[in-house]
């Protein structure tokens, strides 16, 4: 259950509501803006556990291009 609600978020952040708290707008090393957007969180879960997930837009079209898992 756990890894399904974290493969939902990352297949679709947007349609779930990705919150601006999540999104990451710099990274060491990176000088400027990045390319894409980024997010980063924790999906709670029962038990009082955490899953943590990172999505990454795509450069190109996020709106249609396909979601990688990895």
């Amino acid at each position: 259950a756990a890894r399904a609600v974290a493969l939902l978020l990352l297949a679709s952040p947007s349609a779930l509501g990705a919150v601006a708290k999540d999104e990451i707008t710099a990274l060491p090393g990176w000088a400027g803006p990045l390319p894409s957007r980024h997010y980063s969180g924790f999906v709670p879960l029962d038990g009082g556990r955490n899953v943590h997930y990172w999505f990454v837009e795509s450069e190109h079209d996020p709106a249609t291009d396909p979601v990688v898992l990895g």
